[in-house]
């Protein structure tokens, strides 16, 4: 299974606490477990909190968790790490996107989202089967219970919201994973938010941990620029052979002149081009320079002797070159 999926199955937990509670005698009027989630989902359901997943080992470093009412949540993504996603539920629709700003629909990405659902202590909790209560340790001077229990495949496809796919996985699949793990789930005695929670599997040595922080900043879009991917596939298919065309021209006025271009644009570059030049798809205009769908950016760096360019798709860099670091720009077919 891809390192995302991996990913999606550690961040479940959720706890700066080394030690896990035993199990106590409840006094008479110590509220049960059930009633302990009932009054969790309800202290939750306005609040707007975070959380830092960094004692994650499957983790980017840095990623962080967003969650705000009713049910919105936003995994983002880190530096360093270039192929995660940003992750994003909201309006009962799942985005993913590479930077942020502009996003992309596709039930591709459908289960990795669903997957990410188990991040969300609101989602948690109702999918947690099997429950028990366990002291707990303070978490930042608040004293908890802790509701342990079991994830399973039955429970975790009912509670999808409705528009979230998991054809790939079935409930047994859900099983297979989670199956022999115990998650546990650290509760405010008075406030009843949730302050952790963290997975404990045999097969791994400790739990992953991080803890939720309801002071922290929350910015969640209600609303996003987006795209279907399966329109992206074909617009990026075009960006990249206009990148093509650029890029070669680019080489071949190095092999000319003995030095890279001063700039890219249709003048400079116009004795050197093999074709017309490109139209960006995004916009249908002549490519230009700038950070947005189908534009260029150029630097010559090391004092002209090297080049730095970059094509931009819908949500980043669809192609890039570093003639420091891969030499020579070569001459490319289009695709």
């Amino acid at each position: 299974m891809e390192r995302r999926f991996v990913f999606a199955a550690a961040v479940i937990a959720v706890l700066v606490i080394a030690a896990v509670g035993v199990f106590f005698a409840r006094a008479e009027d110590e509220p049960g477990a059930k009633e302990y989630i009932d009054r969790a989902l309800t202290a939750m359901a306005d609040e707007e909190f975070a959380a830092r997943l960094e004692t994650c080992a499957d983790c980017p470093p840095g990623a962080t968790l967003q969650l705000a009412p009713p049910d919105r949540f936003l995994m983002s993504g880190s530096a360093g790490h270039d192929d995660w996603e940003h992750y994003l539920w909201t309006g009962g629709a799942a985005y993913y996107s590479s930077e942020g700003v502009r996003w992309r629909t596709g039930e591709e990405e459908g289960w990795r989202i669903a997957l990410l659902m188990l991040n969300d202590p609101r989602f948690l909790l109702r999918v947690i089967e099997d429950i028990d209560l366990e002291r707990g340790e303070p978490v930042d001077g608040r004293e908890t219970v802790v509701v342990t229990g079991r994830i399973t495949g039955r429970a975790f496809m009912a509670a999808l919201p409705p528009g979230l796919s998991m054809t790939a996985f079935p409930p047994e699949a859900i099983d297979s994973i989670y199956g022999p793990a115990r998650v546990h789930v650290a509760i405010d005695r008075e406030e009843h938010l949730v302050r952790a929670s963290w997975l404990v599997h045999p097969d791994e040595p400790e739990p992953n941990t991080a803890a939720f922080d309801y002071d922290a900043p929350v910015d969640i879009p209600e609303q996003v620029v987006a795209m279907p991917s399966d329109e992206l596939d074909d617009l990026h298919f075009d960006a990249k052979n206009a990148a093509i065309a650029i890029l070669n021209a680019i080489g071949r006025y190095h092999e000319r002149h003995g030095a890279y271009p001063p700039d890219v644009d249709q003048a400079t570059l116009s004795g050197v081009m093999e074709s017309p030049w490109p139209t960006n798809p995004y916009t249908g205009q002549p490519v230009s320079s700038g950070d947005g769908p189908g534009e260029v950016t150029y630097t010559l760096i090391d004092g002209g002797t090297n080049v730095q360019f970059a094509l931009h798709g819908w949500d980043g860099a669809l192609v890039y070159y570093d003639s420091a670091r891969f030499g020579p720009i070569p001459q490319q077919p289009a695709r």
